[in-house]
């Protein structure tokens, strides 16, 4: 017979333990948590999720301010992940109200501030050189917590986007890495000076027209998926206020394979306007994969796309990498669960009102 409290499906089991009383009798013991499956569209089920990925991230952090991750041939991330974590919990502090996670980022900031190696830009970490993506990451995270951005570090971003190009090139060279990316290029556009923006607004929209696929995602080339770089395109144009493509179909069929897919996946439909109703079985799926200690399992999603390789989205070539630790998938579940929480929760206090 299942405990009373399984039975409603409110609640399901952590984990067991088995010990021994203090009269010698064996005892075991049933250790629960709620159920994602119970109410999935929930604010609290979602505030609990988000809360939980906040805590596991506040773990990992160093006590510098920096979080590393990914074990690449060049050794581990420190910048670019920890920009990227940075600005993620900078924008769950702003819409869960969270201090504890806007402490975090700002100690990401200082350590990001104060232990760089390079006169402009942020890179992988400190044997790579500098890069758009990692740089784009930074300054959003500063950005966020309202830090003035030196000219030097946008003028980075901005002398490798010329006037007229469709989008934003990874590093300097002759090779496919010096080529326009566009999962590289939504953050980087948004954290340009709006003189800047503005000059590459119709190189902007028509990149962004000229990677859509008929699926409703824009092509990757850092990523074995398109789900991420896609999520940063939906993100960016709801930030920016702009329209996103009539192109888009009316309706989205995501597949997802790793966590960060299925995250993707879920923001994504989110910001097309899927209904929550819609939206229940993949968000319920997403918070199932969420681990006791509140983070999401990595997956092998990042790609280092070979240096000849200029059209991966059409016949990839290159390795694939893990977030060991989980920090990028964490971080990614993190900011679409905070968007969820405060659209549900602002839906339902208005339900109230109007009631």
């Amino acid at each position: 017979m299942s405990p009373p409290l399984l039975d409603g499906g409110e609640t399901r089991i952590a984990f067991l333990g088995c010990g021994v009383s203090a009269e010698r009798a064996a005892r075991l013991n049933l250790y629960l948590q709620p159920s994602p499956d119970a109410r999935p569209n929930a604010p609290e089920s979602l505030r609990a999720a988000a809360e939980d990925a906040v805590a596991y991230l506040l773990a990992l952090q160093q006590e510098d301010g920096h979080w590393q991750d990914y074990e690449l041939p060049v050794g581990a991330s420190d910048q670019w992940i920890t920009g990227y974590l940075g600005m993620s919990l900078a924008e769950a502090a702003d819409r869960l109200h969270l201090p504890a996670a806007r402490a975090a980022a700002e100690r990401a900031a200082d350590w990001l501030c104060r232990d760089r190696p390079y006169a402009a830009g942020w890179g992988y970490n400190a044997s790579t050189g500098p890069d758009s993506d990692s740089t784009a990451m930074v300054l959003t995270l500063l950005h966020r917590l309202d830090r003035p951005c030196a000219e030097a570090d946008t003028g980075f971003l901005a002398a490798r986007w010329p006037e007229g190009a469709s989008g934003i090139s990874t590093y300097d060279g002759s090779d496919a890495w010096a080529q326009a990316h566009w999962d590289v290029t939504p953050y980087a556009y948004a954290a340009l000076p709006a003189a800047a923006r503005a000059a590459r607004a119709d190189g902007f929209r028509r990149g962004l027209a000229d990677n859509l696929q008929p699926d409703g995602t824009w092509r990757a080339y850092w990523w074995r998926s398109p789900l991420y770089g896609t999520l940063l395109t939906r993100e960016v144009l709801d930030a920016l206020g702009e329209p996103p493509p009539e192109a888009l179909p009316r309706r989205l069929s995501l597949g997802a394979e790793t966590t960060l897919d299925l995250a993707c996946a879920v923001g994504v439909a989110h910001l097309h306007g899927t209904e929550a109703e819609d939206l229940a079985g993949a968000l319920a799926a997403l918070l199932r994969r969420q681990l006791p200690d509140g983070g999401f399992p990595g997956g092998a999603d990042l790609r280092v796309t070979d240096q000849a390789c200029t059209a991966p989205w059409d016949a990839p070539d290159g390795q694939y990498f893990t977030d060991i630790a989980g920090s990028f998938t964490t971080a990614t579940a993190l900011r679409v669960l905070a968007r969820l929480w405060q659209d549900r929760a602002g839906a339902a206090a208005s339900a109230g009102v109007a009631a």
